[in-house]
């Protein structure tokens, strides 16, 4: 997937949002959601709906992939966030 600026992540998170509270069990709007969240490094968000994904289809392999991206992404962020002071 090609970077895209931060207003157009939201757009496309927000019209895949949109189409999910329509059609909630929709295991390919739930990936695509996914893999942009993933780009947009929403780490917290991306855990939720990975977490929803894999009770509809526990044996997805991208949603597997997108499970473990969000959990280093999410140690990535914490590591981040403790600096050492000298």
């Amino acid at each position: 997937m090609l970077a895209r600026d931060s207003g157009e992540l939201d757009t496309a998170i927000n019209t895949i949002r949109e189409g999910l509270r329509e059609h909630p069990d929709e295991v390919p709007l739930i990936v695509g959601l996914g893999q942009l969240l993933n780009e947009a490094q929403r780490y917290d968000e991306l855990t939720q709906v990975v977490a929803r994904g894999l009770e509809l289809d526990p044996d997805n392999t991208n949603l597997k992939s997108l499970k473990i991206l969000a959990d280093i992404g999410g140690d990535i962020e914490q590591i981040g966030g403790c600096r050492r002071t000298r």
